[in-house]
């Protein structure tokens, strides 16, 4: 009677283990993509002022490499004609359970913007 009480008590706390560790999880990739896409617009901005103005090629080719390097995917890197740097990155939380419920794709899969501008004043 006491291990089967355990046996229960053992997979109600395994269970809400999981549903806390997929929550933080996306949680936790969802803000640190934001700062990520911060990150890389400041950083190909920083570098594009240093070099002249850049081309819109050596843009995407840096911000590529960046966002490899922070595990996320590159959608879109462009240089307007202004002078700002739009980035916009996407990046999967790594998950137990959730990653494998299509509903809760649209939780699991994190999408960020920024943008920064390459005007030195």
């Amino acid at each position: 009677m006491v291990l089967d009480w355990l046996t229960r008590v053992a997979l109600v706390l395994a269970f809400f283990a999981v549903i806390i560790f997929d929550s933080a999880s996306v949680m936790v990739n969802s803000l640190g993509l934001s700062s990520t896409a911060d990150d890389i617009a400041a950083a190909v901005s920083t570098d594009t002022i240093g070099t002249s103005v850049g081309t819109p090629v050596e843009v995407v080719e840096e911000a590529e490499a960046l966002a490899a390097e922070a595990g996320a995917r590159l959608l879109k890197a462009e240089l307007d004609t202004q002078g700002v740097i739009h980035i916009k990155l996407r990046r999967t939380a790594n998950t137990l359970v959730a990653g494998r419920i299509s509903a809760l794709e649209q939780w699991v899969r994190a999408t960020a913007s920024a943008r920064a501008s390459t005007d030195p004043s």
